[in-house]
């Protein structure tokens, strides 16, 4: 048996973000945050594409096919190499975290995940998280040695 599972990915949206104003409050007074996602006809074209190109594959391979359901997009969440909630950028308008993963809003928070990335890998990022993490946590250790964390 062989399984084929194309990749692309959800191009960035204004609309497409983690909040947490005016979210409740969890039992430690912390706001709950609340995503906002939604996917759009971009995808839902690169989609139908890929499975096309699926099905192209595995015709000249003369595989017998077992049914499927064509242009199915998995649920937000379903897949362990998402990026891009909490992006890094020098700009504090377009993004979240400077270039060492901490926020330009809120000094003392680090942000050493994938959501720091301004798009998605379609392999194995965890080579890169853990480089970002070790940057973001050699730059904190000086700027706590400097007093301004």
């Amino acid at each position: 048996m062989l399984a084929l599972h194309p990749f692309g990915e959800t191009l960035p949206k204004a609309e497409n973000r983690i909040t947490v104003k005016g979210s409740p409050l969890d039992q430690y007074g912390v706001p709950i945050a609340r995503i906002a996602y939604a996917i759009g006809e971009n995808e839902r074209r690169m989609s139908k594409d890929m499975y096309n190109t699926t099905l192209e594959i595995l015709h000249a391979a003369k595989a017998e096919i077992v049914p499927f359901e064509p242009g199915r997009l998995e649920p937000n969440g379903s897949a362990i190499h998402e990026h891009g909630t909490c992006r890094m950028g020098d700009d504090p308008k377009r993004s979240a975290l400077n270039g060492f993963c901490q926020m330009h809003e809120v000094k003392n928070v680090f942000v050493v995940d994938g959501s720091a990335f301004t798009t998605a890998s379609e392999k194995n990022p965890t080579l890169t998280i853990l480089a970002l993490a070790w940057r973001a946590t050699d730059y904190l250790a000086d700027e706590i040695k400097r007093g301004n964390v």
